[in-house]
């Protein structure tokens, strides 16, 4: 019982099926550059944003509000089931101030069909747009830091004359991408954090022999970490709870959030959902940093005793998990390197901040891989022995002989009464009428008995 947390939340994550509804923002422009998680930089030529909503794991309907400074300025209604991208277009006012933030916020009621009670879920998920100088200049989409397993892809822009031949590029690089809009030219190309050069990189005009700008090399982080607070002894039969995760680096978050009943940001939470609820899950996303908050007089009824938040986008997965007060915390790392720690046991707080406790990577994480795996061939063994089991019982043996009476055949099969088979003409063409020739006609009779057979 004590890795079900562990394993549940692993293999969930890993496998891409999570069901709580899920919104993410970003910004789709050939002239606006992510330039960290959560924030993006653009010159002020840029007339238009392309603002995307992301939309996913919706039970029901769903409205999705597109905020400016967190006020709202458009507003659609979204479909449950199938993901759902959508597109807004926001026009650039002459005074956008630097650092705009643009959000994306869901809202969803469920309501349980026969049932008095319900709950609002709310997530939110906001990015920053910075305003550049006119000047020219180099930078990351992954910001200043990264993990081994991480490309980035850098950026150098300057100065430009439209149609004018784009001769400046990275120095060292080959496979370069260049393109010219609003009088800024840009060039791009990626590099794996793995095989990053040391010391800058540097963005160079071989026409005029100078440097554009330079970029220092984002700083490689080997083993990310990801923290909870508060880190343990959480009171759940309070009503209001709430829970922070950061990370380094910053990367998106997912939440699980354990009761009885277990995740209850699971979208069939209305299953779970007592009489005269008036539970509110809120969810925050801001630049690499995440809140969750959960308030409702009836909060005590699910008696929530583990929450865990998950990361898992840059190439590493690391969960920290916080427990009821008489539990503890802990941060797990899967990843592919070594550890001698011991998998469960105490010792230090490596790995990150988890709240002081143990990290799992390494020797944890080819367990848990071979106790998944194992698992999952003995089920699908299993059920291949069942199903030959189940069809040798069901599909008898056919015999063929020749009709009494006819030159055609017969099959026999077993019928509810011993001894009497079920004549179907398999050399006759079909009497449906417009069906000749395609195929045969297989017709009910009945048997010794006077039983009508049912039609094969």
């Amino acid at each position: 019982m004590f890795l079900f947390p562990y394993l549940t939340a692993f293999a969930l994550f890993v496998s891409g099926i999570r069901s709580e509804p899920t919104v993410v923002t970003s910004i789709r422009n050939t002239d606006v550059f992510r330039v960290d998680v959560g924030e993006y930089g653009m010159y002020r030529t840029v007339q238009a944003l392309n603002i995307t909503c992301d939309v996913s794991e919706l039970p029901i309907d769903g409205i999705v509000v597109l905020l400016y400074q967190g006020e709202p300025v458009q507003r659609t209604q979204v479909p449950p089931g199938v993901p759902t991208l959508l597109l807004f277009s926001f026009l650039v006012p002459t005074d956008l101030p630097d650092r705009s933030r643009f959000t994306c916020r869901l809202l969803i009621s469920l309501a349980a069909d026969l049932r008095r009670g319900g709950l609002e879920y709310v997530m939110e998920d906001s990015v920053r747009v910075v305003t550049w100088p006119d000047r020219s200049r180099c930078f990351s989409d992954i910001g200043s830091s990264g993990t081994p397993r991480e490309t980035a892809l850098i950026t150098c822009t300057k100065a430009s004359t439209p149609g004018e031949n784009i001769g400046f590029g990275w120095r060292g690089f080959t496979d370069q991408l260049r393109w010219n809009v609003d009088g800024w030219a840009y060039v791009q190309t990626e590099i794996p954090l793995a095989e990053a050069m040391s010391g800058a990189l540097v963005c160079f005009d071989p026409v005029s022999s100078q440097m554009v700008c330079r970029l220092p090399n984002p700083t490689v982080i080997p083993d990310p970490s990801v923290s909870i607070d508060p880190p343990n002894d959480f009171v759940s039969d309070a009503e209001k709870m709430e829970f922070t995760c950061t990370s380094d680096p910053s990367s998106r978050m997912r939440w699980v959030v354990y009761g009885d009943h277990g995740d209850i940001l699971d979208a069939s939470l209305a299953t779970f959902v007592v009489p005269e609820s008036d539970l509110q899950i809120a969810i925050t996303n801001n630049e690499g940093t995440s809140r969750i908050r959960i308030v409702g007089r009836t909060l005590i009824f699910l008696n929530i005793h583990t929450v865990v938040c998950a990361i898992g986008d840059r190439g590493f997965f690391r969960i920290a998990i916080s427990r009821k007060a008489g539990g503890e915390t802990t941060t797990l790392g899967i990843t592919n390197s070594q550890s001698t720690q011991d998998p469960l046991g105490g010792g230090g707080g490596g790995g990150g901040g988890g709240g002081g406790g143990p990290s799992i990577t390494g020797d944890a994480s080819t367990t848990v891989y071979i106790v998944v795996i194992v698992v999952l061939v003995i089920l699908v063994l299993g059920l291949l022995v069942a199903c030959v089991l189940l069809y040798s019982r069901v599909k008898r043996p056919v015999t063929e002989s020749p009709r009494p009476g006819g030159t055609g055949h017969y099959a026999t099969y077993q019928t509810s009464t011993p001894g009497s088979p079920t004549y179907m003409d398999i050399n006759e063409p079909s009497r449906v009428p417009g069906a000749a020739n395609k195929g045969n006609d297989y017709t009910t009779r009945t048997d010794a008995h006077g039983y009508e057979m049912p039609e094969v």
